[in-house]
């Protein structure tokens, strides 16, 4: 049954990392990390017509965001920039791609954030148009979008408000 879950939690994890893109360096300044991120958090992933809730733990070490769900026993990483007036975490791909991933941070205060990811199909499209390069490969489980930093500059300065999904947002909800 464990590995059944583990499986499934994998899947879900496939289907968020599908819906984002992988950058070679994050955009923008980096930021200091507010001590009102650190905290226990229940995290909402919307995915179509099924979500998925689970319990992460968010600390700070180093003006870095370190990411542990309570039912993992890996930790991620994160850091906060600033391009163009807006705000992003990149979230370190420590996997065999390597990169961030570059999540919107829409609203945030004490009590809640609400991120969005970036959706993959409407970027590519937009890169095409704008004829600016980006490696797409498939994976076992998921599509890949890699982009160079300068890349999405140039199309965050151009198209930040239709390359973010508003639809399938993530939601976090502070529990301590």
């Amino acid at each position: 049954m464990k590995i059944l879950l583990r499986y499934i939690a994998m899947l879900s994890m496939a289907a968020l990392l599908s819906a984002c893109i992988y950058v070679d360096q994050p955009v923008g300044k980096r930021l200091p990390i507010p001590q009102e991120m650190a905290g226990y958090w229940k995290v909402d992933m919307k995915m179509g017509k099924n979500g998925k809730n689970r319990r992460m733990q968010i600390r700070i070490e180093d003006e870095t965001l370190v990411l542990r769900w309570d039912d993992d026993d890996k930790e991620g990483k994160a850091q906060l920039h600033e391009h163009a007036g807006q705000r992003y975490l990149a979230l370190v791909n420590d996997g065999r791609s390597g990169g961030y991933m570059i999540l919107h941070v829409a609203a945030a205060n004490a009590a809640s954030m609400k991120l969005e990811m970036m959706d993959a199909t409407r970027v590519e499209a937009l890169l095409k148009e704008m004829q600016l390069p980006a490696e797409s490969r498939d994976r076992s489980l998921f599509r890949e979008l890699k982009v160079s930093k300068a890349g999405l500059e140039a199309l965050l300065a151009q198209h930040a408000s239709v390359a973010f999904d508003k639809t399938e947002t993530i939601d976090l909800t502070r529990l301590d």
